[in-house]
């Protein structure tokens, strides 16, 4: 992968292939770790990954992070607080 002549010719190419692989790892976690709050993770950098890397229009934007913002209402007053906690207790 990093051999390709051109590979990090430019950021936005360079951004593309780091973010892919990020929300790569995070489908792999919510795929261990079938929580609610894990597949609201992985949406929320899938999300926005799409508003970092695409410039489409002023539109798409405000729908991606209408979408953010729909996503933590979710997470917050749809997931059970025990979720949530055992989350947090596992990142310690």
């Amino acid at each position: 992968m990093f051999t390709t002549a051109g590979y990090f010719e430019n950021i936005g190419n360079y951004l593309h292939n780091v973010l892919t692989i990020v929300v790569g790892l995070e489908f792999v976690r919510m795929l261990i770790d079938t929580t609610p709050a894990s597949i609201l993770e992985v949406l929320t950098v899938a999300i926005t990954r799409h508003v970092i890397l695409t410039h489409d229009d002023p539109w798409s934007n405000v729908a991606c992070v209408a979408c953010i913002a729909g996503l933590f209402a979710i997470r917050r007053y749809l997931v059970r607080r025990s979720e949530l906690k055992e989350e947090m207790v596992e990142m310690e």
